[in-house]
């Protein structure tokens, strides 16, 4: 139809930009598939609001896992953190990971709040809805090209067991994974990411300067 991917957002949060305050932080979400480019993302943004004078600071909610990781001796990376979370959801609550970064947000002091890795429709996406000053960004990607950055980034070759396109797709259909798509009709902002470094950038400066930044 002709309109940018990344300017199509929830019609009603564009209206955000004028209804941000001063005296209130801001936390944006991002949120993306596997291989995304969520961390890019966070830089780029934490480096523009530093820019202008902001102080910012992430949460991930893949560091409660982790520190749970650690506390508990477990072996650490993706397939301990699936397991973890999936076992927290169903004896704590669906809430449990969102009520532990929800404290964090809290005892923050920071002007901006990033939170990387929104999961959960039933859970991440109340939490930031619920605070004064949110903003979702979504970070979209083809399959292909985020499992090229895989192989690249795990430093995988493709003969390698776990490495094929096939193996990706079932790890991008993990249960804590399936309701990342469900997100990306309702964010502010969406990020096409399937280009290069400079289209990325591009985005992101675009929607500080004509969503965020406008309103401090």
């Amino acid at each position: 139809n002709g309109r940018r991917r990344h300017q199509r957002g929830n019609k009603e949060s564009n209206k955000k930009k004028i209804e941000l305050h001063l005296d209130m932080k801001l936390v944006i979400g991002i949120v993306g598939k596997i291989r995304s480019g969520k961390g890019t993302v966070e830089q780029i943004l934490t480096q523009k609001f530093k820019q202008n004078g902001l102080s910012v600071i992430s949460h991930r909610f893949s560091d409660v896992l982790r520190e749970t990781e650690k506390g508990w001796n477990l072996p650490t990376g993706r397939e301990t953190q699936q397991k973890l979370v999936l076992a927290m959801r169903h004896y704590f609550g669906q809430d449990v990971l969102a009520k532990a970064v929800y404290s964090r947000v809290l005892e923050s002091q920071s002007d901006i709040i990033i939170l990387d890795g929104l999961r959960w429709i039933d859970a991440d996406y109340p939490l930031l809805r619920n605070l004064p000053n949110n903003f979702l960004i979504y970070v979209d990607a083809p399959a292909e090209i985020r499992w090229q950055r895989s192989l690249i980034q795990d430093n995988q070759k493709l003969d390698e067991d776990g490495a094929s396109f096939e193996s990706f797709l079932i790890r991008d259909e993990a249960p804590n994974e399936r309701d990342i798509l469900l997100f990306k009709s309702r964010a502010d902002f969406i990020i096409d990411n399937s280009k290069d470094s400079d289209s990325l950038a591009a985005q992101v400066s675009e929607c500080v300067k004509d969503f965020i930044l406008t309103s401090f």
